[in-house]
């Protein structure tokens, strides 16, 4: 920020310079922890927290909607919550990073068999296009041996 002096008559100057100083430490103050912020899920921080969203198996156009409940990435306290068909709920849930990435997998399923398969699915989180967003895949056996994928995204809550 540059601040100039002029005489009375110039005073319009100074204040001008003045107030484009002060927009620039006030864009910078609104910017900063937006880029922090993207920048700690990048790099694999904690992701703690809730995200709501939904998901959809490839080739059905049904949404189903889905919250996520994360912790610290040490604890095994994870949950997801999937309303669709069957609404399967995946308890002690564990991620940890993986590149540029975040794997999770679960111990407990709750909601019948179908549930049960989606427990022993593979999890993986990255980065969504939003820096309050992330990207949900997860790929798992059908009953039939088939290859089940479905693909989201979740926004952190609030």
């Amino acid at each position: 920020m540059t601040i100039t002096t002029e005489s009375a008559t110039g005073g319009d100057m100074l204040e001008a310079q003045l107030k484009r100083g002060l927009a620039s430490v006030f864009a910078a103050m609104l910017v900063t922890p937006l880029l922090a912020m993207r920048v700690h899920a990048s790099a694999g921080g904690d992701l703690d927290g809730r995200w709501l969203g939904s998901l959809h198996i490839d080739g059905d156009a049904a949404p189903a909607p889905t919250s996520l409940l994360l912790g610290h990435a040490d604890e095994a306290n994870a949950t997801l919550r999937i309303e669709g068909r069957h609404t399967c709920t995946l308890r002690h849930g564990r991620y940890v990073a993986d590149g540029g990435a975040w794997r999770l997998t679960f111990t407990e399923a709750s909601g019948g068999a179908a549930c049960a398969r989606l427990a022993q699915g593979t999890f993986v989180l990255r980065q969504g296009k939003a820096p309050r967003q992330l990207d949900l895949e997860i790929a798992q056996l059908g009953a039939d041996g088939k290859e089940i994928v479905r693909r989201g995204s979740v926004t952190r809550y609030p």
